[in-house]
């Protein structure tokens, strides 16, 4: 009991001193005062950028679609102007408002809608949840006034504003020119005597090497930038951490800021995705004798199981939507398409190179897999070297098997 009523006086003595003593609080300015200063710097900040700024954008909780460019001039007034990086930014430009709001710190909300800027953020109607895209972001900090760092409210990844040294559309141009250049890019990793195998699937990157006599798969979405590519999170490679990788000069390796990781680029001297190819099997000077047989044999297959004749041309790279090959079957006055997306990417051989690899089914290829035979005689005798009519301007290639040379095939350039 004694030491109880010790124990009250203490505590009653404790209480009356803190009653009596000066009071200092932690902040000297009231919330609202707070929020008007941060909204008034961040405000400032975004103002003051002569060329804007880029928004490297991350949508989705778990960043499936990597990383996109948006374009912002903030403006008086709240007014915004808004660009994206697949447009021409000097014309397709729209106009809306933004707001600095305080929720548990400062956020900015896009608040009216723009087509680009809420873009990923709009539902449809088989996308109810839209592609996880935001349109309200909270402001982290801004330490040199050219970084802003921000998270989506929704999605909490961590995203950037950068400040822009130069136009919207001499950022962009140099962009485009990145997101042309690798995905038809063979790209292969040395470090210390290691080799890396490195694969652009959309915008990820997966990185495949052994360590410690164990085989390693590392994926990471990453975005485009004016200089190579910035990964979302830093990964991890023989216990050195890289998050950004940047072109030489002449674009034939990407280093990183640090460590001593070396990507080499190959790229092939045609980008055949970039438009479309087509090979007439009826003319015997533009194939081998075995794509003759091997079509027969589908021919008459696809006769038996669809009651379909499919056609003797033969259609690679670009065609509509598509990227791959494609195959035209019907009946009568109705025919169909059939295609398998394919990747025609660069050789360590050189650039007169080129490797056509699988890259999964597409449309309709699950009803017409008989034709199978006939797509894998492609793909299975890359790489080819490369004898293009043009070095400039080609408009017919002729595609010779490295591995054998009896296998070869000449593709004609479309005119539409």
């Amino acid at each position: 009991m004694k030491n109880i009523k010790y124990l009250l006086i203490a505590i009653v003595g404790f209480l009356s001193s803190s009653c009596t003593e000066d009071f200092t609080p932690t902040f000297d300015k009231n919330p609202t005062e707070r929020f008007l200063e941060q909204k008034n710097r961040f405000n400032e900040i975004l103002k003051n950028s002569e060329h804007g700024w880029v928004l490297q954008s991350f949508p989705s909780s778990d960043q499936q679609h990597g990383g996109h460019n948006f374009y912002f001039n903030f403006e008086d007034n709240n007014t915004l102007k808004t660009s994206y990086e697949f447009l021409d930014v000097t014309t397709n430009i729209l106009t809306s408002t933004y707001a600095i709001k305080q929720s548990s710190g400062v956020y900015l909300s896009l608040d009216t809608y723009n087509n680009y800027a809420h873009f990923f953020a709009t539902p449809t109607a088989d996308r109810y949840q839209a592609f996880g895209g935001e349109f309200e972001y909270n402001l982290l900090d801004s330490s040199t006034n050219d970084t802003i760092n921000i998270m989506g409210r929704k999605t909490r990844n961590k995203m950037r504003f950068i400040k822009l040294k130069e136009s919207w559309a001499d950022y962009n141009n140099k962009v485009t020119a990145n997101r042309n250049l690798l995905p038809i890019a063979k790209i292969i990793g040395e470090l210390g005597g290691n080799n890396i195998s490195v694969n652009i699937n959309e915008r990820r990157i997966h990185f495949s090497f052994q360590e410690n006599g164990e085989n390693k798969l590392i994926a990471e979405a990453f975005i485009y930038t004016d200089k190579g590519i910035s990964l979302y999170e830093p990964v991890e490679i023989f216990g050195k951490k890289y998050q950004n990788f940047n072109f030489n000069e002449e674009k034939t390796q990407m280093l990183p800021d640090n460590g001593d990781l070396v990507l080499k680029i190959f790229v092939p001297a045609i980008d055949l995705s970039s438009t479309g190819w087509e090979l007439d099997i009826s003319i015997p000077e533009q194939r081998a004798d075995i794509i003759q047989q091997t079509f027969q044999s589908v021919f008459e297959e696809n006769l038996k199981k669809e009651d379909e004749t499919l056609l003797s041309k033969i259609f690679f790279g670009k065609r509509g939507k598509e990227v791959g090959i494609q195959f035209i079957t019907g009946k009568g006055t109705k025919f169909y398409l059939a295609a398998f997306s394919l990747n025609f990417s660069g050789s360590s051989l050189g650039k007169e190179y080129l490797e056509i690899k699988e890259a999964g089914e597409s449309t309709n290829w699950r009803f017409y897999r008989h034709l199978n035979p006939l797509k894998d005689i492609f793909t299975k005798n890359t790489p080819y070297k490369l004898e293009l009519n043009d070095a400039k301007n080609p408009t017919q290639v002729k595609l010779i098997s490295v591995d054998n040379p009896s296998f070869w095939f000449v593709l004609n350039r479309r005119n539409s």
